[in-house]
C-alpha cells in the first residue's frame, strides 16, 4: 500500500469562516466563495469574500504540523475503518495546536489581514453573534 504523499504542504486561509481566524484548506476555495455567493445572507457576502484570502507568512511550526495532520485525515477515502474517529481526533490536536499559539497567529494576522474587523475576544469578523442558537 502507497503511504500517503506528504510533500503537499496545506494550504492556509484568513476567514473561511466567521468564527475561524485561520484554518486550512480542505476543499478547494473556489467552493467556499461560490457557497458564500450563494448560500449567505447578502449584507455578509462583500465583507466575506473580502477577508478570504491566503496566508502568506509563516505561522508556527506545530500548528502547521498539527493542521497538515488534519488535512491528511480527511483526505482518507470515505468508507474508511476509522476515518471519522481519525478526523475528529487530528481536528482536536490542530485546535489546540490553534490556541496554544494564538499571540503569534494574531500577530501574524495584524500584519497580513489590514482593515479587518475581528475582534479576538468574541472569535467573530461580525460585530453580533447573529446566529442566537450558536454560541461564539
Amino acid at each position: 500500500m502507497d503511504e500517503p504523499d506528504s510533500t503537499n504542504q496545506v494550504e492556509f486561509m484568513w476567514h473561511i469562516h466567521h468564527h475561524i481566524l485561520v484554518e486550512p484548506l480542505v476543499r478547494p476555495v473556489k467552493d467556499r466563495q461560490r457557497y458564500i455567493k450563494t448560500e449567505k445572507p447578502k449584507s455578509e457576502r462583500e465583507l466575506r469574500l473580502r477577508l478570504l484570502k491566503p496566508v502568506m507568512g509563516s505561522l508556527p511550526e506545530a500548528y502547521v504540523k498539527a493542521a497538515q495532520a488534519y488535512v491528511d485525515a480527511t483526505a482518507a477515502p470515505h468508507g474508511t475503518p476509522g476515518r471519522y474517529v481519525a478526523i475528529d481526533d487530528a481536528k482536536g490536536r490542530m485546535v489546540k495546536a490553534r490556541r496554544e499559539n494564538t499571540e503569534a497567529i494574531n500577530a501574524l494576522h495584524e500584519l497580513e489581514c489590514l482593515d479587518c474587523p475581528w475582534d479576538a475576544k468574541r472569535r467573530s469578523i461580525f460585530p453580533v453573534c447573529h446566529n442566537p442558537t450558536w454560541s461564539v
